[in-house]
């Protein structure tokens, strides 16, 4: 089953937040609602981080703040694609509720069935 994780800034040292806010052009924006955007890192981020394309396994989110999106929110593991569709949305909206975005936001967010 899929596994949650939070990204969140880390005065330790999380890089994610970081790499995202320097590296727009690695990621492609999923849908956004309510304040909320998903994205997925696209085949130009895999190639610069040395993941075959495709292969990415995370959609990650961001809440707006203000005029900006804070990119250093939360990520949620990605279902294999031979998993049932009406599986993955339950899964997905799940762990949706878990990470505090409203689970109605899914399909505005990462489609029908989930990306």
């Amino acid at each position: 089953m899929g596994s949650v994780t939070a990204v969140l800034p880390d005065p330790a040292g999380n890089p994610l937040p970081n790499y995202v806010a320097s590296n727009p052009e690695f990621f492609t924006p999923l849908g956004c609602a309510e304040g909320w955007m998903a994205f997925e890192l696209n085949d130009r981020g895999s190639a610069a981080l040395g993941v075959s394309p495709g292969q990415n396994s995370y959609n990650y989110f961001a809440r707006k703040k203000g005029e900006k999106y804070e990119f250093a929110m939360l990520s949620l593991q990605k279902y294999n694609r031979n998993t049932p569709s009406d599986l993955q949305i339950q899964l997905m909206e799940e762990q949706f509720t878990r990470i505090g975005i409203p689970a109605q936001l899914r399909e505005a967010l990462i489609g029908n069935p989930p990306v």
